[in-house]
């Protein structure tokens, strides 16, 4: 099932990942991840949910490549059953443009809605039950 991230859901991922960063200019991207228990051809997606057998997503993924913020609003595939995982990487930008990366921002869906926001070394940052753990 494709699904187009919402305002709301933009604007909770980077008010996390101006917060997990510490910085107010930032690039945020985020990553696709590969399957490396697969072994024949790559198996890859902006959703770690579709491409893993781990329940967190983590422990048989990997980064594979980037995307553009721009591809994430275009939207991505959910599981049947409205799951995501997205990745993101969060990146300062100095004066001229270069960028560098501060942390990783999470975001979790499920049912076809985004139900939770964690940053690196940050923890839980947002949920759809509690909001903002942290002032906006």
């Amino acid at each position: 099932m494709k699904y187009r991230p919402t305002r709301e859901d933009k604007a909770i991922i980077r008010a996390c990942a101006v917060k997990s960063s510490g910085f107010t200019r930032i690039k945020v991207e985020p990553g696709i991840r590969q399957n490396i228990k697969v072994t024949t051809t790559p198996e890859t997606s902006m959703n770690v949910a579709l491409i893993s057998s781990d329940p967190e997503g983590w422990n048989d993924t990997d980064l594979y490549d980037m995307r553009e913020w721009s591809d994430f609003v275009a939207g991505f595939d959910l599981t049947p059953d409205g799951r995501g995982i997205v990745d993101f990487y969060v990146y300062s930008i100095a004066g001229r443009g270069d960028y560098e990366l501060e942390t990783n921002v999470d975001a979790y869906w499920e049912n076809g809605e985004l139900v939770k926001v964690t940053g690196t070394g940050s923890g839980t940052m947002w949920t759809k039950e509690k909001g903002y753990s942290f002032a906006k």
